[in-house]
């Protein structure tokens, strides 16, 4: 069993802490959900960065700076529910 980010219990102390690690655990299936979301966002991403017509944009700088932006946040997301995948 992988272990969970201490960013779920962060701030919790004692049975706090254990109740949550519990919650989370066994909330794998709207989790594993979320992960799928986030997943297919990733991947919406990457074809955006393959849209050759994205470079021909005065924007482009911006545009970068936003996918850029928003795959960050995604793969935060991502690194939170790793322990479901173990």
């Amino acid at each position: 069993m992988k272990k969970l980010s201490v960013e779920w219990t962060k701030g919790l102390t004692g049975k706090d802490k254990e109740d949550m690690e519990t919650v989370v655990r066994h909330s794998t299936i709207v989790l594993q959900k979320i992960l799928d979301i986030v997943d297919d966002k990733l991947g919406v991403l990457e074809r955006k960065e393959i849209d050759f017509s994205t470079y021909e944009n005065s924007a482009y700088p911006f545009i970068q700076a936003h996918i850029n932006g928003k795959r960050a946040s995604l793969e935060e997301i991502r690194r939170l529910l790793e322990f479901i995948e173990g």
